[in-house]
């Protein structure tokens, strides 16, 4: 399959800030506090058509781990389910010498390996699986200035139509298949690796026994006589299916 980066390119902005705004002054011994933004382009929702409609990058209770210069100094920041455009967390302050390195990694717990969700047929679990990457460079003279992280999308993201002929009364299942879920996840100063996939482990709180290898799209229920058409979309790690059927439609009770 052809590998899809979809990069997210500034058009409505969300203020990031580590603290609430009283408190971004500078400290005594000249350490700034990082002072953060982040882009989503307005048309690029983060769920499958007709699944979620805002417009917005990030929604409230989200989190993306942000870091500075290394793995060693980082801070969670999680968006205000009252106000999206102000996040809560620690503050991260700037080191005073040298140019400086963010990157940042969404969700925040998907630092080191992460899984897709199994049924991504709802919002939550499709941004969920959604693992994005941020980065850039700051040089010690506009630290003091607010920064935007472009984030950009880490995996595929596949679109399934499906087309319901006249003679079918009910389609009631989407599915990809033969799909590992789970791929480790190296975040860094200038990049970002995502690993080979794994099986997903038996003690991951998404894991069914039947399913572990599949994705679920959609569920469709619907008794119409006429043709009807649905689009659904899922995202997994690149290069992580196999065979050629991975697309498994459910219809009349048969897949």
């Amino acid at each position: 399959m052809k590998k899809n980066y979809i990069l997210i390119i500034g058009a409505a902005l969300l203020l990031l800030t580590g603290c609430n705004a009283d408190d971004l002054s500078d400290r005594d011994d000249g350490i700034v506090p990082v002072r953060l933004s982040v882009s989503q382009e307005a048309t690029q929702t983060r769920a499958a058509d007709g699944l979620y409609t805002a417009t917005t990058g990030f929604d409230g209770g989200e989190s993306v781990k942000v870091y500075v210069n290394s793995t060693s100094k980082s801070a969670n920041y999680t968006v205000s389910t009252s106000d999206k455009t102000s996040l809560g967390g620690a503050a991260l302050y700037y080191p005073t010498t040298g140019d400086i390195n963010l990157f940042a990694v969404y969700p925040a717990a998907s630092a080191s390996s992460h899984t897709v969700k199994y049924d991504q047929t709802t919002s939550a679990n499709y941004k969920a699986s959604d693992l994005m990457y941020a980065q850039k460079t700051v040089a010690q003279a506009d630290k003091a200035s607010t920064q935007n992280l472009e984030f950009s999308h880490q995996l595929v993201k596949l679109k399934v139509v499906i087309v319901k002929a006249a003679d079918v009364s009910q389609v009631t299942q989407v599915k990809m298949v033969n799909v590992n879920r789970t791929v480790s996840v190296t975040p860094g100063a200038s990049s970002m690796e995502v690993g080979d996939a794994t099986a997903t482990p038996s003690d991951n709180a998404d894991y069914y026994s039947s399913d572990n290898n599949s994705i679920l799209i959609s569920d469709i229920e619907s008794s119409s006589s006429s043709a009807q058409t649905y689009t659904y979309a899922c995202v997994f790690p690149k290069n992580t299916w196999s065979g050629s059927d991975f697309i498994q439609v459910t219809a009349d009770g048969k897949p």
